[in-house]
């Protein structure tokens, strides 16, 4: 809400319904929005906010409806807006409180207490005043009635006289969207690994290619050729999700293309550092896990100490050849299983300090950070396209 006399807002963030843990409580903010700093970056888990208006008078309203959110590390312009729409769900009852006690002071104060807002002039009261010489306070606002926001799924009074064959062929347009298999942008990178097998052809050849650069992968589903797909491009219901969808597409190939980047700055590191050859097909694997542990440790998942505990040794896993061995990750770290095999445990001692080497350094990498962010940023984007489905879901089914 807004008012002349001055409105401050306070906020709360909380681990639990009742707000018993308060992990945020920011009062006196002059705007309904808040930009958390880095240092209040949330972990990953489920929280809970609510808002509150404070008029010059120190009059406080009630705290809004409490929101639920789920968080890797909440981008700060996804809080920032959940902050606003509090502002926007607890503006209407905060504004009837004032209202409330503003009249109630009427009888009892001079106009020069009454606070600026919820005053307004009122030309009859002036005339007279001027007549008269008399001192006329003005009147507190009553409550206006308030226009709901409007939403793109609410159904208007046309759309309850649709045909039952409209019906029809909306809800199956919503199950269409609901059996869309959306890429999931997850911290591990499996994803990644997905999107380049879907270019086919020979799969140890094509991971080097990739890592060579000589091929680009691209996020292109299938399913936006499918002719339900362009229909959707005329059903006003759908502008919202598409918008998001080509936002999502688009926020992916972001994505791939920045985490391509990291992983082959990792492996020009590696034939930098010794001959990249003695690894063959196990190249990609290599460079993949140290990109998960940097990835880890931006988002905080992961905040050990690259040592040699974090790996194991095992020889004589080849019965045909006693002497070669394998480097696994411990399986509390993020890059847990095997990373190579098949080589001489001389070797894998070399490869197992370099890892440890090019996870120190990339832990100060700024593109490797600004990845991290984006991943979490791409998760949000996704969780609002499931959101707006289920909105198309109920929109179609008549609530």
């Amino acid at each position: 809400m807004e008012d002349p006399s001055g409105v401050t807002y306070n906020i709360q963030v909380a681990a639990d319904q009742d707000f018993l843990d308060i992990l945020v409580d920011r009062k006196g903010l002059s705007s309904p929005s808040y930009n958390f700093s880095k240092e209040e970056a949330l972990p990953r888990g489920t929280y809970y906010w609510r808002v509150q208006a404070v008029d010059l008078a120190s009059n406080e309203s009630s705290y809004s409806p409490v929101f639920e959110m789920n968080s890797g590390i909440v981008p700060i312009w996804v809080l920032s807006a959940m902050v606003a729409l509090g502002i926007i769900a607890s503006g209407g009852g905060a504004y009837a409180f004032y209202s409330r006690v503003h009249l109630a002071r009427k009888t009892a104060q001079e106009a020069s207490a009454y606070p600026e807002f919820v005053r307004i002039s009122r030309p009859e009261i002036a005339g007279q005043a001027q007549g008269t010489g008399a001192t006329t306070p003005p009147t507190p606002a009553l409550n206006a009635p308030r226009r709901a926001l409007p939403s793109p799924f609410r159904r208007s009074p046309a759309r309850s006289s649709v045909s039952p064959e409209q019906q029809a062929h909306l809800q199956f347009v919503v199950d269409f969207v609901s059996s869309i298999p959306l890429l999931e942008v997850s911290p591990d990178l499996v994803w990644m690994e997905e999107l380049i097998e879907s270019l086919g052809g020979d799969q140890e050849d094509i991971f080097e290619q990739v890592l060579r650069g000589d091929v680009e992968p691209v996020y292109q589903p299938s399913w936006m050729q499918h002719p339900t797909y362009q229909e959707m491009q005329s059903e006003p219901s759908a502008s919202v999700f598409l918008e998001g969808l080509e936002n999502y597409i688009e926020a992916v190939n972001d994505c791939a293309a920045d985490t391509l980047s990291v992983l082959r700055r990792i492996y020009n590191d590696m034939e930098a550092a010794g001959s990249s050859d003695v690894l063959g097909r196990h190249q990609w694997r290599y460079a993949m896990t140290v990109t998960q542990s940097t990835i880890a440790w931006f988002r905080g998942t992961y905040l050990g100490q690259p040592s040699a505990r974090e790996y194991t040794i095992q020889t004589g896993g080849d019965p045909g050849n006693p002497s070669l061995a394998s480097l696994y990750g411990e399986e509390n770290s993020p890059f847990s299983g095997a990373i190579i095999d098949g080589i001489s445990e001389e070797d894998l001692v070399f490869y197992r300090d370099l890892h440890i080497q090019l996870r120190n350094s990339y832990r100060v990498d700024e593109d490797a950070r600004a990845l991290a962010a984006k991943l979490t940023s791409t998760s949000a984007l996704r969780d609002q396209l499931s959101h707006n489905i289920a909105q198309m879901g109920e929109s179609s089914s008549g609530r």
